[in-house]
């Protein structure tokens, strides 16, 4: 069946070669007529005449010639107006002090369409824990299939991607997942903590899928071509989605000879653990089917970069207020979490101790969900609370051991990851902490040539210059040299003295608006020097002297109550479920 948001293009006059689905107007490699300059930099050409063809609401076709084509963007740019005169646009850029912060918008613009600050200003209207869309029935038959000879599961074990089918996790904590996903900011591409920024990287990637972060960048170089497996985009759907239509052994035994075979369970792997999509889209589908033609080839691609960009992406449009599912590979998302913070770790579990070099993915597998399968609004609530009061050391900020950026060289790289069109940032200076060094202030992040971050999500789009795909060409040369911006951390939590200000200035570090407060910051500098006048006055307050006025033997009374609450606090550690209302 047609999907409904499909675009359909009948081209009148000459051929051309087929479409990808996501493209919004026909592209060809080559020919006359007049270039269009694309957002990512890419030009293309249109056809002289053609007709654009699509569903209406009731599933009609409805059709327009080009000549209307004005008419149609400006009927689409009234629709796009909201009561106040404004566009859609324009209300989820954030251009001035946000309650809550930040101070300065530069840093998160797109803040007005976030999950964060719908929850801060209009909690009655924000949304619960986000769901996600899973591929079980696939996962089984990807660890069940017996293939039809020795040689298909050697092609398949050489690409260094068949462990994956063992060590995702299907027990995903849906609770924990929307609370981080409530702190990630698709405009840094980082998790905005109270204490700081923090992401996930390249050798995060490494250590817990035992994939590979180095080779050929997986960026579309050409057309696809949807039948060179010999199926049809809707086959292609139904091989990753198990649940839409025939069993995927159906499909794979049609095509029993070693290529194919090998093909095909590649495509089903592929989008059902690493690529896996929310809304069935089929562009993915043909992005993998792109870069698994030639089985040969699949080893040189850079499946960890890849995926961390597609991630990266999935996690931009579900941190969208009106977003409600999110993409991506989960297993990485909730291992690399059970990694940094221990205290959000299952209880009672142990995990098992691996063998050198295996996937940390298998670490967690097996942890159970905390409350059940079904969670309700006190575990999110729990969870977010727990996130507000974290600080720099509850952070295991090396899982993995020393010199991380020695190990996986290439997690240092600066520059735009991709996996087919979806291009990200990858800015590991913002992170410094996670390899071992002192925080500063970083640098400003790679501005995209285009960016559409609205807070429904619908149309979600965020595009780069396209010469900035050649760093990856030239990668050990666009690295960060860690020793020319910081020095070691002593702690590990170190950030210099003016990182603190900086932060609370340019974030939103808080998502649980205290009762009765519009802003947490003066409320959380004035606990910090509270916290660090207490210490100083310790020996004092804890000291016997009746020989003190009356009134400063009441101040030390007082203090003595803070410090005895400040005690017990420290003890008392993060909020648990029973604490909550």
């Amino acid at each position: 069946m047609t999907d409904k948001r499909t675009k359909l293009k009948v081209l009148v006059g000459p051929i051309l070669p087929a479409l990808h689905p996501d493209h919004d107007h026909p592209q060809t490699a080559g020919g006359s007529g007049n270039p269009r300059q694309q957002p990512d930099g890419h030009s293309s050409t249109a056809p002289a005449d053609f007709v654009v063809i699509r569903r209406g609401p009731n599933g009609r076709f409805t059709s327009a010639h080009h000549a209307d084509a004005e008419a149609i963007r400006s009927k689409k740019k009234k629709k796009l107006m909201t009561r106040d005169g404004t566009t859609r646009d324009e209300t989820w850029v954030l251009t001035e002090p946000a309650p809550g912060g930040p101070e300065d918008p530069t840093l998160i613009p797109s803040f007005k369409g976030h999950a964060a600050f719908r929850l801060w200003t209009q909690p009655e209207l924000a949304r619960g824990s986000i769901g996600y869309y899973s591929h079980d029935r696939g996962l089984d038959f990807l660890t069940r299939y017996e293939f039809a000879s020795s040689g298909s599961l050697e092609l398949v074990q050489g690409t260094g991607l068949f462990h994956l089918r063992e060590c995702v996790t299907r027990n995903l904590n849906r609770p924990l997942l929307t609370a981080f996903v409530e702190r990630w900011q698709p405009d840094t591409n980082t998790f905005h903590m109270p204490f700081g920024e923090m992401t996930i990287l390249l050798h995060d990637v490494f250590h817990i899928l035992r994939i590979p972060v180095d080779g050929e960048l997986l960026s579309r170089g050409c057309d696809s071509f949807p039948g060179f497996l010999g199926l049809t985009m809707d086959d292609l759907v139904r091989l990753v989605d198990i649940d839409r239509g025939k069993s995927v052994t159906t499909h794979v035994h049609q095509h029993r000879n070693k290529d194919s075979e090998v093909k095909h369970y590649l495509l089903c792997l592929l989008g059902s653990i690493l690529f896996m999509d929310k809304t069935r889209d089929r562009g993915v589908l043909d992005t993998i089917n792109l870069f698994v033609r030639d089985h040969e080839r699949v080893k040189r691609y850079a499946w960890g970069v890849g995926t961390l960009a597609y991630l990266y992406r999935q996690l931009g449009v579900a941190s969208r207020a009106m977003s409600y599912a999110v993409g991506g590979c989960l297993t990485l998302l909730q291992a690399w979490i059970y990694e940094y913070f221990p205290s959000l770790r299952p209880t009672g579990y142990e995990p098992p101790t691996l063998k050198d070099g295996e996937a940390l993915a298998f670490r967690w597998k097996g942890a159970r969900l905390e409350g059940g399968h079904r969670p309700d609004a006190k575990q999110l609530q729990y969870y977010r609370l727990m996130l507000d009061e974290l600080t720099a050391e509850d952070v295991t900020w090396l899982p993995y051991g020393q010199n991380p950026g020695q190990v996986v060289p290439l997690s240092l790289y600066h520059g735009v990851i991709r996996f087919g069109d979806v291009g990200e940032m990858y800015d590991p200076g913002r992170c410094l902490r996670q390899f071992g060094y002192r925080q500063v202030v970083p640098i400003h992040p790679i501005k995209p040539a285009y960016a559409f971050r609205p807070a429904s999500g619908m149309g979600y789009d965020v595009r780069f210059d396209s010469v900035l795909d050649n760093f990856w060409s030239y990668r050990h040369r666009h690295t960060l040299q860690l020793d020319t911006i910081s020095a070691p951390a002593q702690p590990l939590w170190e950030a210099d003295e003016d990182y603190s200000d900086w932060y609370f200035k340019h974030s939103h570090p808080f998502i649980v608006k205290p009762h009765g407060m519009e802003d947490p910051r003066g409320n959380a500098i004035a606990y910090k020097l509270s916290i660090q006048i207490i210490e100083n006055l310790r020996p004092m307050l804890t000291a016997d002297d009746d020989t003190l006025p009356p009134q400063f033997l009441e101040m030390i009374r007082r203090a003595r109550g803070l410090l005895v609450e400040y005690d017990r606090r420290k003890a008392r550690g993060p909020p648990t479920h029973s604490s909550l209302v």
